[in-house]
């Protein structure tokens, strides 16, 4: 059923990934799929008569769509230390620029400029509850700032 309705509203996600392929996606790359298809998701339980609150709950969706940009991040290091061939050097080598590319998106949250949170800022430029209010958005930032922090002295 949620096969048809993606592809009655010509969805960018037009098919469904069965259990066999999502366990193979990893944690990121479920969360941009599933943030990429959330109109289509919302629609569909709507027809369905079911509710879930947090699909439209303004600061889950600010949280889901932080967390869905920067595990992807994540996942960009993960690939890079796998693989044959990889010796420590390099391997070390990538981890400390993934260290500097943390502070890196520290700064860019700070300033609000959200270039390396591209669904974060998304979310925020549509969402009418952040429109006119920029202490909201230094509120979401400060928040958000202090856990790539925290990453940073955790990593």
């Amino acid at each position: 059923q949620f096969q048809a309705l993606l592809e009655e509203v010509q969805a960018q996600c037009n098919c469904l990934l069965m259990f066999t392929h999502v366990r193979w996606l990893s944690r990121g790359r479920v969360l941009e799929r599933f943030v990429a298809c959330l109109n289509e998701i919302r629609l569909f339980l709507n027809e369905k008569g079911q509710e879930f609150p947090q699909l439209t709950d303004t600061a889950w969706l600010t949280n889901l769509m932080f967390f869905t940009d920067f595990t992807l991040h994540f996942n960009v290091l993960n690939k890079q230390l796998q693989g044959v061939g990889k010796t420590a050097e390099r391997m070390f080598c990538d981890i400390k620029t993934f260290e500097r590319k943390l502070q890196v998106f520290e700064r860019d949250i700070k300033s609000g400029q959200l270039k390396y949170f591209p669904n974060l800022k998304m979310h925020l430029e549509n969402c009418t509850s952040f429109a006119d209010n920029p202490t909201s958005h230094q509120e979401i930032y400060k928040e958000f700032s202090s856990i790539v922090a925290a990453a940073k002295v955790n990593f």
